[in-house]
């Protein structure tokens, strides 16, 4: 038996320590986010690069989104996993069975969360205009795919097409419909 002050011998997990990776991938994410100008030194100061790793949150961090806009297209994400039940690379929460229970077999609960969820799935994706700004928004919202217009935006491609430019306007014209129906991530709330 061990006295006060005593400690067991053995294996001592290392402490973790963070990796920021290689100074190659700290440019890039630098670059995806940007710096910004300190009001008291007039000084560029980098901005938090771990917000590059999600096409929304470096749109919002550089100003392109509101964080309105960043919270719908992060709920629509969260409803398209939830309501369609499939699994993206962008998607790190948690799946889950999202079959209403009337459809299940088993009889029918009161209060069915997947009930609600498909029901604001369909609000949210008939709140969307059109077909283009379905594709631009699924594409950054859903599965995490970077916009060509925003690859150029921050020097990864030196060609404009006037493509770009529409591709832009469709997912902002699909992330204001989801903020005017309120369709906006909340924290504490499922559906």
């Amino acid at each position: 038996m061990a006295g006060k002050g005593k400690h067991r011998k053995g294996y001592r997990r290392p402490v973790a320590r963070r990796d920021d990776g290689t100074p190659e991938l700290q440019a890039k994410r630098l670059a995806i986010v940007g710096h910004t100008v300190d009001q008291k030194t007039r000084q560029r100061v980098p901005r938090d690069t771990s917000k590059s790793i999600s096409p929304l949150a470096a749109m919002e961090v550089r100003g392109i989104l509101s964080a309105d806009q960043h919270s719908a297209g992060r709920r629509y994400a969260w409803l398209y996993m939830k309501a369609i039940s499939r699994r993206t690379d962008a998607m790190q929460t948690g799946g889950g069975d999202a079959i209403p229970c009337c459809l299940r077999a088993g009889p029918p609960c009161k209060d069915c969360t997947a009930a609600k969820i498909q029901a604001a799935w369909v609000r949210a994706h008939k709140a969307i205009p059109d077909r283009r700004a379905k594709d631009a928004l699924e594409n950054v919202a859903v599965y995490g795919r970077w916009p060509r217009w925003f690859v150029a935006l921050i020097g990864g491609l030196l060609v404009h097409r006037p493509s770009d430019h529409a591709e832009r306007v469709a997912l902002m014209r699909g992330l204001d419909a989801l903020v005017a129906i309120g369709c906006i991530m909340r924290e504490k709330d499922a559906a």
